[in-house]
């Protein structure tokens, strides 16, 4: 095949791409509106109204936002058939159909890889946690240093293998876009499940802890502690790691406070409500019955089995009753102590010292405690935050039990046309911008399987959102803004930023970009950040409010509009005026912005951070492998016609009795 005719094939694999994103969108698109017209509940909304339409002479669902709305969507869905339809004037119908069969294969081959290779990963490390556990129990292993650098190197094999996927996903545009898809659908699912996203750089993060975590459990007699700043996600991970350690997934989690006791931690008499095992009723009736005979000598024949029945009943009765009983009561670190599994303290500095003398007293004694019990534990330490004064004997077992825990890596600068890596710079191995945040944002933008449909600046929005909050918690852990290289001329004439009771975390991120998809992204951005962080902070923390407006504003490009004429800000003193004058959320609605269908290639090169893999580098991948398969097709029968020949020639009585024949 000639370069021109490659290049020809490389021309109309991009434009059937862009057919097909165009095509996935306005499937999706129709499919929802094709459910929301048969939705019984909607079919009796807009009776209803109709009803009140015909009894008060108004249009109920004639109104400037409704028409507004409906018209964007119609006009997603029409530019995306018009685009469909330039397409189909230049590849004909056969051309498309060969296309979509080509991609189809590409896209079955790289998925059918992709599931093996996900599905040895799994296993490895299951087995990996076998192997160590194994170790453990036999003391001449436990020891040896052969058989830690053994585990090492099979764990430093097993956190290359999804960097071995990435590099296999590039193979190709369709295994590409199908690898990121599919990458966010499952991101989707981890957070639903367990609230994490374990995006690139959290995985590693969460390799690297999982691995410390381990260590530290071994030589601090059973204790972690994952320190880092507010709002990272420390308890998210904590209980994590504690549940691939823990026997069958189960943990046990404490939040502490300052009123907690010992007792609270490890066990209290109390009483409790129980039925009576059945097994040892028939016990229980014998010794009724004896004592009976013991206390009424006197009484014999017809009487006695009369009464020995009437004490039987009585005993099967009370039996039958749930009883309460006054016995040792097992809390969170005395069932992990019993269970043999990791318990989680959540902000364990809020302990008092009596509790925290206590659990050195549980470390100091692994005797009393069966083999795979751990404490981790979390906390914010350099923080002004109210915390109680550590046990000596405790910190001293802390301090080689510590693992720093910091916000996921986010690139603070570059917008995100700037951020995405070329095909060129990818493929010699230049590293992608990170983007954790941003991906953790996308993941609960888009559906199921990938599609996002909003006006055309939601995804640019979205990553400055993502800046903004990754810049803060970069402050707020007390790096200085002028040494972040971001336009550091807005930081003259202003006093330090210092946040100590009011700091951003995931749960603010997550809940600021859940409800504006939930609005359809018809609101401006900033009323979110307003709602779930100006607003709060301006009622418990002033100081930090006026910091955060600041930040928002004069990095982040936010409170711009005329709807925040009325806010002011001293930088010198921090303090905010002004917060009573923002109007209402309608306020804030924006009208006749079009919107969109991402194409496909659009969301997968802004989570990858770098360009679609190249066609025309495609198709000369599949041409030299054909080639070589060809190659070697022609060797393989040279080589069978040379043995063939061999063979006729010493046994040519094999050719006399086919003759006969």
């Amino acid at each position: 095949m000639s370069k021109e005719a490659l290049s020809s094939g490389a021309q109309d694999s991009e434009l059937y791409q862009v057919y097909r994103g165009h095509e996935r969108g306005v499937t999706a698109g129709e499919r929802v509106v094709a459910s929301l017209e048969k939705n019984p509940h909607l079919q009796r909304i807009n009776s209803l109204l109709a009803e009140c339409e015909q009894l008060t002479g108004v249009d109920m669902t004639d109104t400037d936002d409704s028409s507004t709305v409906e018209s964007s969507e119609t006009n997603a869905l029409a530019a995306s058939k018009a685009e469909m339809a330039r397409i189909e004037q230049i590849l004909s119908k056969e051309q498309i159909e060969s296309l979509s069969k080509v991609a189809c294969k590409r896209v079955v081959n790289f998925v059918r890889i992709r599931r093996k290779v996900e599905r040895a990963q799994a296993e490895i490390k299951e087995e990996l946690v076998a192997l160590i556990t194994s170790v453990h129990d036999q003391s001449n292993t436990r020891e040896a240093t052969e058989v830690w650098q053994t585990i090492n190197t099979l764990e430093e094999a097993l956190a290359l293998l999804p960097d071995q996927i990435d590099r296999l996903a590039t193979q190709s545009p369709e295994a590409f876009t199908a690898h990121w898809l599919l990458r966010l659908r499952h991101y989707k699912k981890q957070y639903e499940k367990t609230g994490l996203i374990e995006t690139p750089g959290v995985a590693k993060v969460s390799a690297r802890l999982m691995k410390d975590v381990r260590k530290k459990l071994e030589g601090t007699n059973g204790v972690a502690v994952l320190l880092g700043d507010t709002g990272t996600g420390k308890t998210v991970m904590a209980r994590k790691i504690a549940e691939e350690l823990s026997p069958d997934g189960k943990y046990e989690f404490v939040g502490a406070h300052s009123r907690m006791t010992p007792d609270d931690l490890l066990h209290r008499f109390g009483i409790t409500v129980e039925e009576l095992d059945s097994g040892k009723v028939p016990m229980l009736i014998k010794k009724a019955q004896e004592k009976y005979q013991t206390d009424n000598p006197t009484v014999t024949g017809e009487q006695l089995t009369a009464d020995l029945k009437t004490v039987a009943e009585v005993v099967k009765q009370h039996a039958s009753e749930k009883q309460l009983v006054s016995k040792k009561l097992l809390e969170a670190v005395g069932r992990a102590m019993e269970n043999g599994s990791i318990v989680v303290i959540d902000e364990f500095n809020y302990l008092s010292p009596e509790t925290m003398a206590a659990l050195n007293d549980v470390l100091s004694n692994a005797n009393k405690t069966k083999p795979g019990f751990g404490i981790i534990m979390t906390g914010n330490f350099g923080k002004k935050f109210k915390r109680q004064g550590l046990d000596p004997a405790l910190v001293n077992r802390l301090s080689s039990g510590i693992c720093d825990y910091n916000y996921p890596p986010q690139e603070i600068d570059a917008t995100l046309e700037n951020s995405i890596i070329s095909k060129e710079d990818a493929d010699n191995g230049a590293p992608t911008k990170p983007r954790d945040l941003f991906l953790s944002g996308l993941t609960q933008s888009v559906d199921n399987k990938g599609n996002l449909s909003g006006p055309a600046d939601t995804l640019d929005n979205l990553w400055g959102l993502s800046q903004n909050f990754a810049l803060i918690q970069q402050v707020a852990g007390g790096k200085d803004i002028r040494n972040l290289e971001i336009g550091t001329s807005m930081a003259q004439g202003i006093s330090k930023f210092n946040f100590e009771s009011f700091f951003l975390s995931f749960r603010n991120y997550n809940s600021i970009v859940r409800e504006w998809k939930l609005d359809g992204y018809e609101y401006s951005l900033d009323w979110y950040i307003y709602e779930n962080v100006i607003r709060p902070a301006g009622v418990i923390a002033p100081r930090e409010a006026a910091q955060l407006f600041y930040i928002f504003q004069m990095w982040g490009g936010k409170f711009a509009g005329n709807e925040w004429g009325g806010v002011t800000v001293d930088a010198t003193a921090w303090t905010i005026t002004g917060l009573e004058t923002v109007p209402d959320k309608e306020s804030f609605k924006r009208k006749n912005i079009p919107r969109k269908y991402f194409l496909p290639s659009e969301i997968v090169e802004a989570a990858s951070g770098r360009q679609m893999p190249d066609y025309q580098a495609s198709e000369e991948r599949e041409q030299t492998r054909q080639e070589q398969e060809k190659e070697k097709f022609t060797v393989d029968m040279e080589k069978l016609d040379k043995e063939l020949a061999e063979y006729i020639a010493n046994n040519e009585y094999v050719l006399e009795i086919c003759a006969a024949l």
